[in-house]
Protein backbone atom coordinates (compact mmCIF):
# COMPACT_ATOMS: atom_id res chain seq x y z
CA UNK A 1 0.00 0.00 0.00
CA UNK A 2 1.70 3.35 -0.85
CA UNK A 3 1.71 6.70 1.04
CA UNK A 4 2.35 10.32 1.01
CA UNK A 5 3.49 11.89 3.81
CA UNK A 6 3.65 15.41 4.96
CA UNK A 7 6.01 17.02 8.35
CA UNK A 8 4.42 20.21 10.32
CA UNK A 9 6.66 21.64 13.29
CA UNK A 10 4.71 22.92 16.47
CA UNK A 11 6.39 24.64 18.85
CA UNK A 12 5.63 25.50 22.62
CA UNK A 13 7.55 27.43 25.18
CA UNK A 14 8.86 26.09 28.63
CA UNK A 15 9.90 22.57 29.29
CA UNK A 16 7.47 19.70 30.14
CA UNK A 17 6.64 16.66 30.54
CA UNK A 18 6.66 14.35 27.65
CA UNK A 19 3.63 11.99 28.23
CA UNK A 20 1.92 15.37 29.06
CA UNK A 21 2.56 16.71 25.54
CA UNK A 22 2.40 13.67 23.67
CA UNK A 23 -1.35 14.00 25.20
CA UNK A 24 -1.76 17.12 24.05
CA UNK A 25 -0.52 16.67 20.94
CA UNK A 26 -2.46 13.16 19.80
CA UNK A 27 -5.52 15.33 20.67
CA UNK A 28 -4.55 18.07 18.01
CA UNK A 29 -3.82 15.52 15.67
CA UNK A 30 -6.98 14.01 16.08
CA UNK A 31 -9.20 16.60 15.95
CA UNK A 32 -7.10 17.39 12.90
CA UNK A 33 -7.85 14.35 11.10
CA UNK A 34 -11.37 14.29 11.25
CA UNK A 35 -13.74 10.75 10.88
CA UNK A 36 -13.73 11.42 6.83
CA UNK A 37 -10.32 12.34 6.58
CA UNK A 38 -9.06 9.21 8.30
CA UNK A 39 -11.84 6.64 6.36
CA UNK A 40 -9.92 8.43 3.30
CA UNK A 41 -6.45 6.95 4.70
CA UNK A 42 -5.16 10.25 6.93
CA UNK A 43 -2.97 9.02 10.13
CA UNK A 44 0.29 9.90 11.70
CA UNK A 45 3.47 9.27 13.38
CA UNK A 46 3.81 9.81 17.26
CA UNK A 47 5.32 13.21 17.44
CA UNK A 48 9.09 13.23 17.72
CA UNK A 49 10.31 16.23 19.95
CA UNK A 50 13.41 18.52 20.34
CA UNK A 51 14.69 20.33 23.28
CA UNK A 52 15.67 23.34 22.78
CA UNK A 53 17.06 26.70 25.45
CA UNK A 54 13.42 28.34 24.62
CA UNK A 55 10.90 25.66 24.80
CA UNK A 56 9.42 22.30 23.04
CA UNK A 57 9.72 21.45 19.03
CA UNK A 58 7.54 18.56 17.90
CA UNK A 59 7.83 17.39 14.57
CA UNK A 60 5.05 15.73 13.18
CA UNK A 61 4.83 13.31 10.66
CA UNK A 62 1.26 13.35 8.83
CA UNK A 63 0.58 10.42 6.32
CA UNK A 64 -1.73 9.37 4.21
CA UNK A 65 -2.37 5.18 3.32
CA UNK A 66 -3.31 4.90 -0.89
CA UNK A 67 -5.35 2.18 -1.96
CA UNK A 68 -5.65 3.25 -5.64
CA UNK A 69 -2.83 5.79 -7.47
CA UNK A 70 -5.56 8.57 -7.43
CA UNK A 71 -6.13 9.06 -4.14
CA UNK A 72 -2.79 10.29 -4.28
CA UNK A 73 -2.74 12.96 -7.20
CA UNK A 74 -0.93 16.15 -6.21
CA UNK A 75 -4.51 17.93 -6.05
CA UNK A 76 -6.06 15.84 -3.77
CA UNK A 77 -3.36 15.70 -1.37
CA UNK A 78 -2.76 18.74 -1.26
CA UNK A 79 -5.83 19.87 -0.37
CA UNK A 80 -6.49 17.12 2.27
CA UNK A 81 -3.33 17.75 3.69
CA UNK A 82 -4.24 21.46 4.20
CA UNK A 83 -7.62 20.73 5.60
CA UNK A 84 -5.68 18.37 8.54
CA UNK A 85 -3.13 21.45 8.97
CA UNK A 86 -5.79 24.01 9.30
CA UNK A 87 -8.05 21.92 11.53
CA UNK A 88 -5.14 21.22 13.71
CA UNK A 89 -4.04 25.42 13.87
CA UNK A 90 -7.99 25.71 15.08
CA UNK A 91 -7.08 23.66 18.47
CA UNK A 92 -3.35 24.39 19.21
CA UNK A 93 -3.66 27.74 21.16
CA UNK A 94 -5.93 24.93 23.87
CA UNK A 95 -2.85 24.06 24.87
CA UNK A 96 -0.65 26.78 23.71
CA UNK A 97 0.80 25.05 20.63
CA UNK A 98 1.94 27.16 17.78
CA UNK A 99 2.70 26.68 14.56
CA UNK A 100 6.60 27.10 13.56
CA UNK A 101 5.64 27.96 10.41
CA UNK A 102 4.06 31.51 11.28
CA UNK A 103 1.84 31.58 7.99
CA UNK A 104 0.17 29.05 8.95
CA UNK A 105 -0.98 30.43 12.67
CA UNK A 106 -1.77 33.53 11.02
CA UNK A 107 -3.92 32.36 7.74
CA UNK A 108 -6.06 29.94 10.92
CA UNK A 109 -6.50 32.85 13.59
CA UNK A 110 -5.57 36.06 13.07
CA UNK A 111 -5.96 38.23 16.00
CA UNK A 112 -8.96 40.82 16.84
CA UNK A 113 -7.87 44.23 16.96
CA UNK A 114 -8.85 46.06 19.83
CA UNK A 115 -7.17 49.42 18.84
CA UNK A 116 -9.68 51.49 16.76
CA UNK A 117 -10.00 55.17 17.41
CA UNK A 118 -12.91 56.45 19.76
CA UNK A 119 -13.70 60.26 18.80
CA UNK A 120 -13.62 62.25 21.65
CA UNK A 121 -16.95 64.13 20.88
CA UNK A 122 -19.82 62.01 20.09
CA UNK A 123 -22.68 64.34 19.99
CA UNK A 124 -22.38 64.46 16.09
CA UNK A 125 -23.70 60.67 15.58
CA UNK A 126 -25.98 60.94 18.16
CA UNK A 127 -27.27 64.61 17.60
CA UNK A 128 -30.27 63.75 16.09
CA UNK A 129 -31.76 61.37 18.67
CA UNK A 130 -32.87 63.09 21.64
CA UNK A 131 -33.57 62.89 25.54
CA UNK A 132 -31.22 59.87 25.39
CA UNK A 133 -27.66 61.18 26.19
CA UNK A 134 -27.23 58.87 29.71
CA UNK A 135 -27.77 56.42 27.77
CA UNK A 136 -25.66 56.55 25.17
CA UNK A 137 -22.77 57.87 28.09
CA UNK A 138 -23.62 54.18 29.88
CA UNK A 139 -23.05 52.12 26.35
CA UNK A 140 -19.71 54.55 25.73
CA UNK A 141 -18.36 53.76 28.92
CA UNK A 142 -18.91 50.14 28.76
CA UNK A 143 -16.94 50.11 25.04
CA UNK A 144 -14.32 52.52 26.68
CA UNK A 145 -14.00 49.90 29.70
CA UNK A 146 -13.70 47.07 26.87
CA UNK A 147 -11.04 48.82 25.06
CA UNK A 148 -8.87 50.02 27.98
CA UNK A 149 -8.90 45.85 28.75
CA UNK A 150 -8.48 44.77 24.99
CA UNK A 151 -11.69 43.16 25.76
CA UNK A 152 -11.25 40.83 28.54
CA UNK A 153 -14.02 43.05 30.55
CA UNK A 154 -17.22 43.35 28.22
CA UNK A 155 -20.39 44.57 30.28
CA UNK A 156 -22.92 43.97 27.32
CA UNK A 157 -25.72 46.13 26.94
CA UNK A 158 -29.43 45.33 26.30
CA UNK A 159 -31.40 48.21 25.26
CA UNK A 160 -34.85 47.49 25.82
CA UNK A 161 -38.43 48.95 25.63
CA UNK A 162 -41.52 49.48 23.22
CA UNK A 163 -40.73 49.96 19.29
CA UNK A 164 -40.13 53.87 18.01
CA UNK A 165 -38.05 54.12 21.51
CA UNK A 166 -34.38 55.13 19.29
CA UNK A 167 -33.10 52.04 20.41
CA UNK A 168 -31.97 51.05 16.74
CA UNK A 169 -30.50 54.91 16.39
CA UNK A 170 -28.86 54.36 19.14
CA UNK A 171 -27.16 51.53 17.46
CA UNK A 172 -26.96 52.82 14.14
CA UNK A 173 -25.09 56.02 16.29
CA UNK A 174 -22.59 53.35 17.59
CA UNK A 175 -21.95 51.84 13.85
CA UNK A 176 -20.84 55.25 12.62
CA UNK A 177 -19.03 56.30 15.75
CA UNK A 178 -16.73 53.13 15.70
CA UNK A 179 -16.45 52.55 11.85
CA UNK A 180 -18.55 49.86 9.79
CA UNK A 181 -15.27 47.58 10.02
CA UNK A 182 -15.11 47.12 13.64
CA UNK A 183 -19.13 46.27 13.48
CA UNK A 184 -20.76 43.15 12.56
CA UNK A 185 -24.81 43.69 12.53
CA UNK A 186 -27.02 40.37 13.03
CA UNK A 187 -31.26 40.05 13.24
CA UNK A 188 -33.82 37.63 13.64
CA UNK A 189 -33.63 36.79 9.90
CA UNK A 190 -29.82 36.30 10.16
CA UNK A 191 -29.36 34.22 13.05
CA UNK A 192 -30.31 31.08 12.19
CA UNK A 193 -27.72 28.95 13.55
CA UNK A 194 -25.80 27.96 10.53
CA UNK A 195 -26.13 31.50 9.33
CA UNK A 196 -24.43 32.90 12.21
CA UNK A 197 -21.89 30.60 13.02
CA UNK A 198 -20.57 29.91 9.57
CA UNK A 199 -20.60 33.48 8.77
CA UNK A 200 -18.40 34.31 11.74
CA UNK A 201 -16.27 31.51 11.57
CA UNK A 202 -15.50 32.56 8.03
CA UNK A 203 -14.49 35.74 8.63
CA UNK A 204 -10.69 36.33 8.56
CA UNK A 205 -10.95 38.49 11.88
CA UNK A 206 -14.20 38.88 13.73
CA UNK A 207 -14.87 42.53 14.27
CA UNK A 208 -14.80 43.37 18.02
CA UNK A 209 -18.85 44.87 18.43
CA UNK A 210 -21.44 42.82 18.18
CA UNK A 211 -25.03 44.83 17.27
CA UNK A 212 -28.31 42.23 17.43
CA UNK A 213 -31.20 43.90 16.20
CA UNK A 214 -34.45 42.36 18.29
CA UNK A 215 -33.14 39.60 20.02
CA UNK A 216 -36.24 38.08 21.20
CA UNK A 217 -37.21 37.79 18.09
CA UNK A 218 -34.65 35.29 17.34
CA UNK A 219 -35.34 31.27 17.45
CA UNK A 220 -33.53 29.95 21.21
CA UNK A 221 -32.43 26.79 19.32
CA UNK A 222 -30.24 29.06 17.15
CA UNK A 223 -28.85 30.88 19.15
CA UNK A 224 -26.34 28.50 22.00
CA UNK A 225 -23.04 29.57 19.96
CA UNK A 226 -24.19 32.94 21.23
CA UNK A 227 -23.69 32.74 24.85
CA UNK A 228 -19.60 31.85 23.72
CA UNK A 229 -19.14 34.92 22.72
CA UNK A 230 -21.12 36.62 25.61
CA UNK A 231 -19.77 34.84 28.07
CA UNK A 232 -15.63 35.28 29.73
CA UNK A 233 -14.56 33.01 27.09
CA UNK A 234 -15.40 34.89 24.09
CA UNK A 235 -15.09 32.53 21.51
CA UNK A 236 -17.54 31.45 18.81
CA UNK A 237 -18.24 27.16 18.69
CA UNK A 238 -19.07 25.28 16.29
CA UNK A 239 -19.32 21.18 15.91
CA UNK A 240 -20.84 18.65 13.71
CA UNK A 241 -20.30 14.97 12.93
CA UNK A 242 -18.55 16.28 9.58
CA UNK A 243 -15.73 18.53 11.06
CA UNK A 244 -16.02 17.74 14.46
CA UNK A 245 -15.37 21.17 16.36
CA UNK A 246 -14.33 24.39 15.04
CA UNK A 247 -13.30 27.45 17.20
CA UNK A 248 -12.42 31.17 17.09
CA UNK A 249 -11.88 34.10 19.31
CA UNK A 250 -14.73 36.31 19.35
CA UNK A 251 -14.03 39.16 22.20
CA UNK A 252 -16.85 40.96 21.29
CA UNK A 253 -18.81 43.56 23.24
CA UNK A 254 -22.51 43.23 22.58
CA UNK A 255 -25.27 45.64 22.18
CA UNK A 256 -28.27 44.24 21.39
CA UNK A 257 -31.87 45.27 21.65
CA UNK A 258 -35.61 43.92 22.44
CA UNK A 259 -38.75 45.31 22.43
CA UNK A 260 -40.03 42.59 24.82
CA UNK A 261 -37.86 41.81 28.34
CA UNK A 262 -39.71 39.29 29.82
CA UNK A 263 -39.92 37.32 26.29
CA UNK A 264 -35.78 37.74 26.51
CA UNK A 265 -36.10 36.21 30.00
CA UNK A 266 -37.89 33.64 29.71
CA UNK A 267 -35.87 32.23 26.80
CA UNK A 268 -32.71 29.54 27.38
CA UNK A 269 -33.79 29.68 31.15
CA UNK A 270 -32.84 33.04 31.35
CA UNK A 271 -29.51 32.12 30.66
CA UNK A 272 -28.98 34.69 27.67
CA UNK A 273 -30.59 37.65 29.07
CA UNK A 274 -28.26 37.18 32.31
CA UNK A 275 -25.24 37.55 30.28
CA UNK A 276 -26.19 41.19 29.69
CA UNK A 277 -24.73 43.49 32.79
CA UNK A 278 -26.68 46.48 31.20
CA UNK A 279 -30.16 46.66 30.76
CA UNK A 280 -30.88 50.05 29.71
CA UNK A 281 -34.24 51.09 29.81
CA UNK A 282 -35.63 53.28 26.53
CA UNK A 283 -38.59 54.72 27.05
CA UNK A 284 -41.07 56.07 25.04
CA UNK A 285 -40.98 60.09 24.38
CA UNK A 286 -42.91 63.01 26.55
CA UNK A 287 -44.84 65.66 25.06
CA UNK A 288 -41.98 68.07 24.50
CA UNK A 289 -39.94 65.42 22.72
CA UNK A 290 -42.35 64.35 20.50
CA UNK A 291 -42.66 68.19 19.77
CA UNK A 292 -38.46 68.34 19.00
CA UNK A 293 -38.92 64.99 16.70
CA UNK A 294 -41.64 66.57 15.12
CA UNK A 295 -39.91 69.93 14.23
CA UNK A 296 -36.71 67.71 13.35
CA UNK A 297 -39.06 65.72 10.40
CA UNK A 298 -41.16 68.68 8.93
CA UNK A 299 -37.52 70.40 8.08
CA UNK A 300 -37.26 67.22 6.18
CA UNK A 301 -40.22 68.34 4.24
CA UNK A 302 -40.46 71.94 4.01
CA UNK A 303 -43.15 72.04 6.43
CA UNK A 304 -44.62 74.13 8.87
CA UNK A 305 -44.17 74.18 12.67
CA UNK A 306 -47.78 75.07 12.90
CA UNK A 307 -48.98 71.75 12.19
CA UNK A 308 -47.10 70.66 15.35
CA UNK A 309 -49.48 71.23 18.39
CA UNK A 310 -52.73 70.02 15.90
CA UNK A 311 -50.82 66.77 15.32
CA UNK A 312 -49.83 66.04 18.70
CA UNK A 313 -53.47 67.45 20.68
CA UNK A 314 -54.98 64.42 18.44
CA UNK A 315 -52.06 61.56 18.61
CA UNK A 316 -51.73 61.77 22.78
CA UNK A 317 -55.09 63.03 23.92
CA UNK A 318 -57.29 61.25 21.19
CA UNK A 319 -55.59 57.99 20.36
CA UNK A 320 -53.68 58.19 23.38
CA UNK A 321 -50.60 56.97 22.02
CA UNK A 322 -47.03 58.02 22.26
CA UNK A 323 -44.94 56.33 19.47
CA UNK A 324 -43.19 58.93 17.47
CA UNK A 325 -43.96 57.16 14.41
CA UNK A 326 -47.49 57.34 14.75
CA UNK A 327 -47.18 60.90 15.26
CA UNK A 328 -44.41 61.37 12.26
CA UNK A 329 -46.26 59.65 9.91
CA UNK A 330 -49.67 61.86 10.87
CA UNK A 331 -47.49 64.64 9.03
CA UNK A 332 -49.25 63.38 5.61
CA UNK A 333 -52.04 65.53 6.57
CA UNK A 334 -49.72 68.78 6.18
CA UNK A 335 -51.82 72.27 5.86
CA UNK A 336 -54.97 70.15 6.30
CA UNK A 337 -54.35 70.11 10.13
CA UNK A 338 -54.97 73.93 10.15
CA UNK A 339 -58.38 73.44 8.29
CA UNK A 340 -59.43 70.34 10.88
CA UNK A 341 -59.77 68.40 7.01
CA UNK A 342 -57.50 65.95 8.41
CA UNK A 343 -58.25 65.56 11.60
CA UNK A 344 -62.23 65.26 10.87
CA UNK A 345 -61.27 62.12 8.20
CA UNK A 346 -59.11 60.67 11.21
CA UNK A 347 -62.36 60.72 13.24
CA UNK A 348 -64.63 59.30 11.07
CA UNK A 349 -62.25 55.95 10.71
CA UNK A 350 -62.28 56.19 14.73
CA UNK A 351 -66.27 56.26 14.77
CA UNK A 352 -66.34 53.19 13.07
CA UNK A 353 -63.87 51.18 14.61
CA UNK A 354 -65.97 52.52 17.85
CA UNK A 355 -69.10 51.34 16.59
CA UNK A 356 -68.05 47.97 15.95
CA UNK A 357 -66.14 47.76 19.17
CA UNK A 358 -62.60 47.47 18.14
CA UNK A 359 -59.38 48.72 19.42
CA UNK A 360 -56.00 48.45 17.59
CA UNK A 361 -53.08 46.27 19.07
CA UNK A 362 -50.66 47.99 21.48
CA UNK A 363 -47.35 48.83 20.44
Amino acid sequence: MKTRSKTVELVKDGQFDKITLQGQLERIIKKGISPTLGKQGWTFVPPEFIDNMNGTIAKIRLYKKMKREREGSDEVFARQSEEVVQRMALYCRESNWCFKDAAIENKVSPKQKFDFPMPEEIKPFFGHIYDRDAHIRIICSSLKAAQASMFEQRNHCLLWGKPGCAKTEALLGFEKMVGSNNVIKLDASSTTKAGAENLLLELDVVPPILLIEELEKCNPLNLPWLLGILDQRGEIIKTNARIGSQRKSAKCLCVATVNNLDELTRMMSGALASRFQHKIYFPRPTRPILEKILMREIMKVNGSNAWIKPILDYVLDIEKVNDPRRAISLLDGREKWLTNEYKDDLMAVREAMLMDDVELPDN
